[in-house]
């Protein structure tokens, strides 16, 4: 696809959740684009439902209502296996806990998507070398999570989430368990991988700061969505 065109998109969503026997709409109606190439973060409350958003448009979690298209073709009647197969293939995720399995080093770590593609052992650790040294980690090849610190392993995660090249990346507060200078250059990495590979980034934030570095910014809140 082509930079500005439309790569993802929401049509209609609403997600209700049950909470103490009462319905608690959380999405009420909400309409989200993103093309391709651009950065976009969505700003709110805690508790506003960005997280819940996210993972709706990450395929993670069902909708109530509504459906989301990527690439121009609706994700609502996929099965869960496709579904998987489509994340590992199309979407890099970047959370605030970074998620990594304790009892793998840092390149196996990363080369978890490559073996979930079908890559050969040797072949996708070998990207994981690759991409570890992009994020200033080529000493930490054979660390384990607890050996590495806090800015390390959220390193790590990102290159776990570009193994692919997937042309979206979806980071929920990214930088949300570092301190401000070390989750400043730890997002300058995102934007910069991103960049580089000509991928599309959508990230949920109360970080102002992080939120104004992105092309477009929006704010969920009463299950709404608007531009800010």
């Amino acid at each position: 696809m082509k930079k500005n065109e439309t790569l993802l998109e929401a049509r209609g969503l609403f997600k209700t959740y049950a909470k103490e026997g009462q319905p608690l709409e959380v999405l009420k109606g909400v309409d989200f684009s993103l093309k391709v190439g651009e950065s976009v973060a969505i700003l709110g409350p805690s508790g506003s439902g960005k997280s819940t958003l996210l993972k709706i448009l990450g395929s993670l979690e069902a909708p109530s209502q509504g459906e989301v298209y990527f690439q121009g073709k609706s994700l609502k009647n996929f099965s869960p296996e496709t579904l998987s197969q489509f994340r590992n293939l199309h979407m890099g995720f970047v959370f605030q806990f970074h998620f990594l399995m304790p009892m793998l080093t840092a390149e196996e770590n990363v080369s978890l998507p490559g073996m979930i593609k079908g890559l050969g052992k040797r072949e996708a650790l070998e990207r994981a070398r690759y991409l570890l040294e992009e994020v200033g980690l080529k000493e930490r090849l054979d660390f384990y999570p607890n050996q590495l610190s806090g800015g390390e392993r959220q390193r790590v995660a990102l290159a776990r989430a570009i193994f692919n090249e997937a042309p979206m990346i979806l980071a929920d507060e990214p930088t949300g368990n570092l301190d401000r200078e070390y989750g400043q250059q730890v997002f300058e990495l995102l934007l910069e991988l991103k960049t580089s590979l000509g991928s599309s980034l959508l990230m949920v934030t109360h970080n102002w700061d992080l939120a104004k570095q992105c092309e477009r910014r929006l704010e969920l809140r009463e299950g709404l969505l608007k531009a800010i």
